[in-house]
């Protein structure tokens, strides 16, 4: 055994004598300082990617996981759908341009992001006219803006200028051969949760006059296109929880244009597991792992693609009713996660996000006792409130092989994890297994139904 460890390990044996009450000859004085040797053990991010103890992990880059998302993602199957409100051949083409669209990882797109031309929903845009409906013949359509020309630095302005709204970020012209040309307005609504107001409208005397309207989350991706003779409005399907895109709204565009939907994503059917790391072969390890699969990767404890509200799991954490913080509405549970005798305290939640920015992760506050002063101290350096290195979205404690492992589900991208095992010892933390799982999928197809912004 390397002799610092050795010489670690025989502290904390001592530590854990001292706290179990062996030893009364001691002062009260010396007890004190022995808790603070404990607390300033574990006071530190043992839990945490970035904690110096774990530079040398094995750990997958999000290049890796990406391209195993890829990989098992399955054969591109189609949905058989009834003809109804959309042609089937339209959702075909859309169902078609999402498969390919985790080739190109739809992830990437980012509100911050430049648009890459060449991703699938570009090209399916191109492809169904898309182009033809911008509004770039601002002057030609509006004269009246010639005699504003200095007050328009770039469109946005001249959107102001035409709709009257501060907020509008965007115009759609769809000519008609035959009757009034119709306008497709985007504007924001300013609410936290992202949401715009898109509105069908057409041009008379006294300004616009609205069809229909509706909203969406997805100002800047939304487009107008055309198939067989119908003009539809398109953007891509963000899941709120995670704000990762995983699929395509489109609106027929008419007077029942918020009825009219069609929603079309691509979420995990089932998922594929692969080791990646392994310290050592430990069957009771892997049969514990092969045993929670089903439980851990189901809608209750995952986001599998509803973005409903997720349970946070638990392992061998006991509550403690007695435990002195305990309110109405939390409830802590406490194991000895450091493997030292000592049992640390914890307050787990998840983070359900309300805007459109955060994503959901777990949020988790440690504290332990200290038996002379009879008070409670926070190890406020392993507090959990966003993990730096991806979202941390599960974590839990179980006894295997007689010490305590902690396990922990990172989110990577898209709907593709990482369950990463630590064995912690005071403060020294130890890599035990790391497994990476991306799901098999398919397309949920729901025609005709109200969508509503920041769901």
């Amino acid at each position: 055994m390397n002799k610092k460890i050795g010489q670690g390990l025989v502290l904390m044996g001592m530590l854990c004598i001292l706290w179990m009450g062996v030893g009364k000859e001691k002062s009260s004085e010396k007890k004190e300082e022995d808790y603070e040797e404990v607390f300033q053990l574990l006071n530190k991010n043992l839990l945490d990617l970035e904690y110096e103890g774990a530079r040398d992990m094995v750990i997958p880059s999000r290049e890796e996981i990406i391209q195993y998302g890829v990989e098992v993602k399955g054969e591109f199957i189609p949905t058989a759908h009834e003809e109804g409100i959309f042609p089937y051949e339209l959702i075909l083409k859309v169902e078609q341009s999402i498969y390919q669209s985790l080739n190109e990882h739809i992830g990437k797109y980012m509100f911050t992001d430049g648009v890459d031309e060449n991703n699938p929903y570009e090209q399916l845009k191109r492809e169904l006219g898309g182009e033809k409906f911008a509004l770039d013949l601002v002057y030609e359509l509006f004269p009246e803006l010639r005699s504003q020309e200095q007050e328009i630095e770039d469109e946005f302005d001249a959107y102001k200028l035409i709709t009257g709204k501060e907020d509008c970020y965007g115009i759609f012209h769809i000519p008609r051969e035959l009757g009034e040309d119709y306008y497709l307005i985007a504007i924001k609504n300013g609410g936290s949760n992202g949401a715009v107001t898109i509105q069908l409208a057409y041009r008379g005397e006294d300004g616009f006059e609205t069809i229909s309207k509706f909203e969406n989350p997805n100002a800047g991706f939304g487009s107008v296109i055309e198939y067989e003779g119908e003009v539809y409005y398109i953007y891509l399907h963000r899941n709120y929880n995670m704000k990762n895109f995983d699929g395509f709204v489109l609106h027929k565009l008419g007077e029942r244009a918020k009825e009219e939907t069609l929603n079309i994503c691509y979420w995990p059917k089932k998922y594929v597991w692969k080791n990646y790391y392994r310290l050592e072969t430990n069957k009771e390890l892997e049969d514990y792992i092969e045993g929670i699969k089903e439980e851990i990767t189901s809608d209750e404890y995952l986001e599998n693609g509803p973005a409903e509200d997720i349970s946070v799991y638990f392992g061998k954490e006991s509550h403690d009713p007695d435990f002195p913080l305990t309110d109405r509405w939390e409830r802590y549970r406490k194991i000895d996660l450091a493997n030292i005798g000592i049992p640390v305290h914890m307050r787990k939640s998840n983070f359900i996000p309300s805007n459109y920015w955060n994503s959901w992760h777990l949020k988790t506050r440690f504290f332990i006792e200290d038996p002379i002063n009879e008070n409670i101290r926070e190890l406020d350096k392993m507090r959990i409130e966003e993990s730096s290195f991806g979202g941390l979205v599960q974590m839990w404690f179980e006894e295997i092989g007689g010490k305590v492992l902690t396990f922990q589900i990172y989110h990577y991208t898209d709907y593709s994890y990482m369950l990463h095992v630590l064995l912690i010892e005071g403060d020294k933390v130890t890599q035990v297994r790391t497994d990476i799982f991306s799901p098999e999928r398919s397309f949920i197809v729901t025609e005709g139904e109200i969508f509503h912004a920041g769901l």
